[in-house]
């Protein structure tokens, strides 16, 4: 009878522990939500940011079009200036065929006409009107029409129909903003733009703004040197008109298809007197619901200066709600499971109490419990990755692929109940897989990593934590198994280890095999208990140089492991009451080719 007391108090004992574990419920669940809370901001954060730096390069990419486009219709005029430059009369045919045979109409199709405005002094006036009506414009004048010095007129604009045709007589130096753009042009030798130019004709009722592009074309052989001598060489100005709204047609749909990107151009300062085109239409108050990103770009072209403003509306952030969603339920997963766990274990306890023979099978439930707790990061991985596939990949994805993905996302948060409920059923003994992922490893890294984890602990203890490794030592492993391993051997030899001990991790590569070995000068195994270290059926545990507990999983984690790997394990202890005495645990790996 003396003999069954300590029994029962021992039984008792293991119950009340296990019943202690619904206590921590609680807090894990809490502890779940506070890491989604974590994770959900940090996957806001990642897909902003994602987005921004989709918006800049979209941004970019416009800049970098409009640029080019408006470098080409400088060149287009250039060339229009050497045109006239070989010929001291160019007429209208000779202009039509030029035009014609630049394919202009091709290979620039947001040019709206390419025309040349001539200079006519006042005194000249007369004559200049009747030479235009001879050539068939009987009505021709130059307008507006008043008296003045000087006065320039649009003798050639290509294409010859439409609005280009009613500009035909037009002085553009009456108007102060084409004045402006034609005098800069001629002062300086250069390609300018004009800035904003309300459009009046063909417009359907909308608000558009255009711009006009000078070229100044001077006397051959004149001296340009000099404002004064540019002055007094000017002839003319070829110039284009621009419609923003056409310009820009090209240029966004090409860089922007399928987005919902605002763009929005305005002349040299930010203001609603010099905005010259907006993408959504101009006095268009479109509300972007759940806010947006903002991108400013300059735009230089000579000494012309167009600001470029870019608005990309947020989406409904649905992969931070799936995070959101995905995270509470693992957190109450979690909860449910260390409820169930503890209720489990105490029923487990009662069971092996009352029967020897469930005593393997209750070593083997140990097992099974120890390979869920790895297997429930698969949910976590299938979902972190899952959802990075979203998040740097959903712009491209169409709405039946963003479906799919998460149906996986939800079936991995099924995958999650399946295992608690597997607890319920833990006869079926190990169901449960980890995956292998071999690669090639520098040991010495490795280790030295895992090992600097411990260096406090060993500081507690006044414990020296030395490495004895050879220098670009490789091995063909799992990192994770590996670094398992080397985590459990190192604790152990800590917590065996007397205070002012020394803990060695050494290697050394024996042909095709790497030994990896973990000493200790601690206390020794009984020789009786070493054949039991690395047995499921077997719960050899024992208190470490300071009390510390153990629970006998890591070193048969550590066995599965290394035979994963196609290695050994073992031990070589001494127990003797001297400095001799202490364990060495070796185990090996498959050494891989520098």
């Amino acid at each position: 009878m003396g003999s069954k007391k300590p029994k029962s108090k021992r039984t008792f004992n293991q119950k009340f522990r296990y019943k202690n574990l619904e206590l921590y419920a609680t807090p894990v669940m809490l502890s779940g939500l506070i890491i989604t809370v974590l994770i959900t901001f940090a996957v806001y954060n990642r897909v902003n940011y994602q987005d921004r730096r989709s918006l800049n390069f979209t941004a970019h990419e416009i800049q970098q079009q409009l640029i080019a486009r408006l470098e080409a219709h400088a060149l287009m005029l250039r060339a229009g200036i050497a045109y006239f430059a070989l010929s001291d009369t160019v007429t209208r045919t000779d202009w039509r065929e030029y035009v014609a045979h630049a394919r202009i109409d091709r290979y620039l199709p947001d040019v709206q006409g390419i025309g040349y405005s001539m200079i006519v002094p006042g005194s000249q006036l007369e004559q200049h009107t009747s030479r235009v009506r001879e050539e068939g414009f009987n009505g021709y004048s130059v307008l507006p029409d008043y008296a003045r010095e000087l006065y320039t007129s649009i003798v050639f604009v290509e294409p010859f129909t439409g609005r280009n045709r009613q500009a035909i007589g037009y002085d553009m130096l009456t108007e102060p903003v084409r004045r402006e753009a034609m005098e800069f042009a001629r002062d300086y030798d250069v390609a300018t733009l004009s800035g904003r130019i309300r459009l009046e004709r063909d417009t359907n009722g909308e608000e558009l703004y255009g711009s006009l592009m000078f070229v100044p074309h001077y006397e051959t052989e004149r001296p340009l040197n000099t404002i004064g001598q540019r002055h007094e060489a000017i002839r003319g100005w070829l110039y284009s008109p621009y419609r923003l709204n056409t310009l820009m047609r090209d240029i966004f749909s090409l860089t922007n298809e399928g987005s919902n990107i605002r763009l929005q151009i305005y002349d040299e300062v930010l203001s609603d007197s010099t905005l010259l085109y907006d993408s959504y239409g101009i006095g268009s108050d479109y509300l972007m619901r759940f806010g947006y990103d903002e991108h400013l770009l300059p735009v230089n072209f000579n000494e012309n200066r167009w600001i470029l403003q870019f608005f990309r509306p947020r989406s409904f952030p649905i992969l931070t709600l799936i995070s959101l969603i995905v995270g509470i339920i693992i957190s109450v997963l979690l909860y449910l499971l260390t409820i169930v766990f503890s209720k489990i274990a105490i029923r487990a306890q009662q069971i092996r109490a009352n029967n020897k023979e469930l005593k393997n099978l209750n070593a083997t439930k140990d097992k099974f419990f120890s390979i869920i707790a790895h297997d429930l990061k698969s949910p976590y991985n299938a979902v972190l990755g899952f959802s990075d596939i979203l998040f740097s990949h959903a712009e491209n994805m169409d709405r039946q692929e963003i479906k799919r993905l998460s149906e996986i996302i939800r079936h991995s948060s099924e995958s999650a109940v399946e295992l608690l409920s597997n607890l319920m059923v833990w006869s079926q003994s190990q169901t449960g897989r980890i995956e292998y992922m071999p690669e090639k490893l520098n040991i010495a890294d490795l280790i030295n990593e895992v090992a600097s984890l411990f260096v406090d602990l060993a500081r507690q203890k006044d414990i020296v934590i030395e490495s004895k490794l050879p220098m670009e030592t490789f091995v063909f492993a799992d990192r994770e198994m590996v670094n398992t391993v080397l985590r459990n051997l190192i604790t152990n030899a800590i917590k065996f280890t007397y205070p002012g001990g020394i803990v060695t991790v050494s290697a050394v590569k024996q042909g095709q095999e790497l030994i990896v070995s973990v000493a200790d000068t601690g206390i020794g195994i009984p020789e009786e208990n070493i054949r039991d270290l690395f047995r499921i059926d077997k719960n050899y545990t024992t208190a470490g140089t300071k009390k510390e507990k153990g629970t006998g999983l890591g070193l048969i984690l550590c066995r599965e492991f290394v035979e994963r790997h196609g290695g050994k394990i073992w031990v070589e202890s001494k127990t003797t009451p001297s400095s001799e005495s202490g364990s060495i645990f070796s185990f090996t790996l498959p050494a891989a080719s520098v």
